[in-house]
């Protein structure tokens, strides 16, 4: 019988030989391994003879390719994983050793009882969905070898309440931390570049992040629905996306600074408990829908600022103080849509276009020119 074992200890360690379950082995030219945003991480051309190994363990399953001596931690065919593992370093399969590199696709997805994983140093990607749904998994360790998440990665991990990912890692998955409801404390590293969409959205335990100067986008629905209280957009960020903080009741401070270009639509739609903002000199465009139904009570339209889109502060009824100024140009449909508690605005000479429905519903409104 052929043998597979680990390099490094496991909670239910595997043993030698007769542990080994099933071995299968077929021809592949060549196996594409995909990262986080999609593309080709990792290429190799099988070898011919060896082909790609497929070994199933009481532990581990693992694929083998054969010519660059890599292993990937795969989905067992049957059962799943439970308790605590360990992903090794390296694994040995019929004498050879083998550097474990990747945790495949879906690896251990589903697995409800799952509690604790430790990944050793070497593996460099945890792939698309490799521990979604895992309810029970409270803890999980990742070495500073890893340099990237997959999509839906962690989704759905709702017993996860911390996690502090490597600090050579750039990017994660869309979806990578939703729904996990537990988690209170995220550290992300300062080679991080994006926040990706929909990253912890739903994420209704998380009240606090550090976002590291660097980041140049928070994405579509990036914290949709989650616990944040408060959040800083540090200077490198030039956009906020679609909803990237929608719905978040409980957000009371938002620190935005200069360098911020855009905030997308329903940026922060229905952020009831956000009273005030500072738009930073340099914003160009407030985005459709962008504040609709938030909790603000006044704002200060720069300079800068050419255009405020459909919507933008519809629904604001406890809006009472807007302060706009000359560079506006463009006031559009509905911007002020039933902000029924602002009495008064001053509209700049600088514009050239207000709708006629900009300030519908706002009733107790009496418009002046400057």
């Amino acid at each position: 019988m052929q043998s597979c074992s680990g390099g490094s200890g496991n909670a239910n360690d595997a043993g030698g030989a007769d542990d080994v379950r099933t071995v299968t082995e077929k021809q592949e030219e060549k196996v594409e391994v995909n990262g986080a945003d999609g593309d080709s991480q990792t290429d190799v051309e099988g070898d011919e003879e060896e082909g790609v190994v497929r070994v199933a363990e009481d532990v581990l399953s693992y694929i083998f390719l054969g010519k660059s001596k890599t292993a990937t931690v795969t989905k067992k065919e049957s059962g799943k994983y439970s308790g605590s593992i360990v992903v090794p370093t390296t694994v040995t399969y019929n004498g050879t050793e083998y550097s474990v590199t990747m945790v495949g696709e879906s690896a251990f997805s589903g697995c409800e009882d799952l509690i604790k994983v430790e990944v050793q140093e070497g593996v460099k990607g945890i792939d698309d969905g490799a521990f979604a749904g895992c309810v029970r998994l409270e803890s999980v360790t990742l070495p500073e070898s890893v340099e990237w998440l997959g999509h839906v990665a962690f989704a759905g991990c709702e017993s996860l309440e911390s996690l502090t990912l490597p600090k050579k890692m750039r990017s994660f998955g869309y979806n990578c931390f939703e729904g996990c409801n537990s988690l209170k404390r995220v550290v992300l590293p300062d080679s991080i570049y994006n926040i990706n969409l929909y990253a912890f959205a739903r994420c209704s335990s998380l009240a606090n992040i550090d976002i590291p100067e660097g980041v140049t986008t928070i994405g579509e629905n990036a914290f949709e629905e989650s616990g944040l209280t408060g959040v800083t957009i540090p200077k490198s960020v030039e956009r906020i996306d679609y909803g990237a903080f929608a719905g978040c009741r409980n957000l009371t401070s938002v620190v935005l600074q200069e360098g911020l270009r855009e905030i997308g639509l329903y940026a922060f739609d229905s952020c009831v408990s956000l009273t005030n903002i500072d738009i930073p000199e340099g914003m160009t465009t407030i985005g459709e829908n962008a504040f609709e139904e938030s909790g603000l009570t006044g704002v200060t339209i720069p300079k800068s600022v050419k255009r405020i889109e459909l919507g933008a502060f519809a629904g604001c009824r406890n809006l009472t103080k807007v302060t706009l100024h000359e560079g506006l140009e463009e006031i559009e449909d509905f911007a002020f849509l039933n902000c029924s508690s602002l009495t008064d605005i001053e509209i700049p000479l600088s514009v050239k276009f207000v709708s006629p429905t900009a300030f519908e519903g706002c009733d107790s409104l009496d418009i002046g020119k400057r």
